[in-house]
């Protein structure tokens, strides 16, 4: 499931490693944006770094719709979740509901 959510990106190291650090470069300039030190050289390299995630996008058609639906569903399983006794009935919870079992019940 992971890779498929992931994507081709990461089925190399050097498809990890670049993503990391293209991450970690958007942070960076973001944080640097953020706290008010920042120069025309920061918000040049945030453009930049948009266009190339519009680039990838139109490229490889991959989005983090299927992260954002996982995550969604986990936090509902989770809101569901508030009477149970242990975190690992949540965690049995949540691989029932995203793991994609289907439980047909016989019917009487």
């Amino acid at each position: 499931m992971l890779d498929y959510v992931t994507g081709p990106a990461w089925d190399t190291a050097d498809g990890a490693m670049e993503a990391s650090i293209f991450i970690g470069r958007q942070m960076i300039a973001a944080r640097r944006i953020a706290s008010g030190v920042h120069d025309e050289s920061s918000k040049e390299e945030i453009e930049e770094m948009r266009r190339q995630s519009v680039v990838a996008y139109v490229q490889t058609r991959l989005t983090n719709g299927v992260v954002e639906g996982l995550n969604n569903k986990t936090r509902m399983v989770t809101r569901r979740a508030f009477g149970f006794h242990s975190a690992s009935a949540l965690i049995a919870m949540i691989h029932l509901v995203c793991g994609g079992i289907e439980l047909d019940p016989p019917l009487p």
